[in-house]
């Protein structure tokens, strides 16, 4: 059921595109249009597919998820965030905001778009929107970051959501809209004390998959058996996945090492990577979607938090694993099968290592090479362990 009420500058429509009754303003000028952009939202939440919307449209669904309480999903942003020309005055951190997600390096960086996002929320949500980019200096970024801590982010995090923060004044710069980075003069925080060392035995594994909602198994699944990083198993498109030849080939835009990657894939994944692309939409490109009550959407960091909490809690994990440590648990599960640190580098992508000159302008593995190691892959090396 929906309401619809006439205000002065345009409608206020009531309803429920994601399963919780949300108010929205709708400026337009008659009901037929707040009908048809009713359903036009609702179409689209159902769908998760949110390009085909007017802007109008899109407004009104970005605020149908931030009413509701869920992420707003990155497409939905992404389209929302258009060029936009800086009006004479200040820059305030929302325009300096759009101008950066809209900048062509950064939205062509698809490994990190999601991650700039869910920093980006909670830098504005401290500093404000209207705040004026000018006024943002070394005590806003130190207060920033201390407030992250003490919400109970990692230094880690903290860190990388500072980078976002130097890389949206960089951008600026390049723009020549700022003078200078503050957050160059602040220091990064220590990483030493929250260094860890996590194995994930196969029985646990096996059985974290099982606690997990249908649509987080697949990703965490296929994290574990490839040794991908979690961002690149979020976004990874149908079309990238190539069972027959048992191989997923990843472009320079969806990984860090800005270079091709194959990634071979484990039998046991086969029937994993089969289900979801049969069950995916052949018009939905990403594998990876939730479909719930609420409807269809993008998976997120922000959304997994919930189901991998008490996934954990229901097998009295302490600490707490992350989803990234099946990532570190595939590197011992390499080397303890014999597989040659630089077919399981290869596989992986250290983006920090040094390549050699014959690695770094050679061309990519054969796939024999790599199926034949993926083949000797084996789970099963010792007991969990989270230090």
């Amino acid at each position: 059921m929906s309401a619809i009420e006439k205000q002065k500058t345009g409608f206020s429509l009531r309803f429920r595109p994601l399963g919780k009754q949300v108010r929205v303003h709708v400026p337009v000028e008659t009901e037929e249009q707040v009908v048809k952009t009713r359903e036009a939202v609702e179409m689209a939440c159902r769908s998760g597919l949110f390009s085909r919307l007017s802007s109008l449209e899109k407004d009104v669904a970005q605020s149908s998820f931030e009413k509701s309480g869920f992420a707003v999903p990155a497409d939905l942003i992404n389209e929302r965030f258009q060029p936009q020309i800086v009006e004479p005055g200040p820059l305030t951190l929302w325009q300096a905001v759009e101008l950066f997600l809209n900048y062509s390096t950064i939205r062509e960086d698809e490994s990190n778009r999601d991650r700039h996002i869910y920093a980006l929320k909670h830098i504005v949500r401290f500093l404000g929107r209207q705040t004026v980019v000018e006024e943002i200096w070394v005590p806003e970024v130190r207060a920033y970051m201390e407030y992250r801590k003490t919400s109970g982010a990692a230094n880690t995090t903290v860190n990388r959501e500072k980078s976002t923060m130097s890389k949206l004044f960089t951008v600026l710069q390049e723009l020549r809209l700022v003078d200078q980075n503050p957050c160059r003069l602040v220091k990064r925080l220590s990483t030493k004390a929250s260094e860890r060392k996590v194995y994930l035995s196969y029985t646990d594994a096996l059985e974290l998959f099982r606690h997990l909602p249908d649509w987080l198994r697949p990703i965490a699944q296929t994290v574990y058996y490839t040794g991908m990083r979690v961002g690149e198993a979020f976004g990874l498109q149908r079309s990238r996945v190539d069972l027959d030849r048992r191989m997923i080939f990843l472009g320079p835009n969806k990984v860090k090492e800005d270079d091709r990657k194959k990634v071979p894939i484990h039998w046991e994944l086969v029937p994993v990577l089969e289900s979801c692309l049969t069950a995916t939409p052949r018009f939905e490109d990403r594998l990876f979607v939730i479909r719930d009550l609420h409807g269809v959407r993008p998976p997120s960091d922000e959304s997994m938090k919930n189901p991998w909490r008490k996934a954990c809690s229901a097998m009295e994990l302490h600490p707490r694993p992350r989803l990234t440590d099946f990532r570190h648990t595939w590197r011992r599960n390499a080397a303890r099968s014999g597989i040659p640190d630089r077919i399981a580098e290869e596989i992986m992508g250290h983006w920090t290592a040094e390549k050699p000159v014959n690695r770094r302008y050679g061309s990519l593995m054969e796939d024999d090479e790599l199926l034949e190691a993926i083949d000797h892959l084996t789970f099963d090396h010792g007991k969990t362990h989270i230090w």
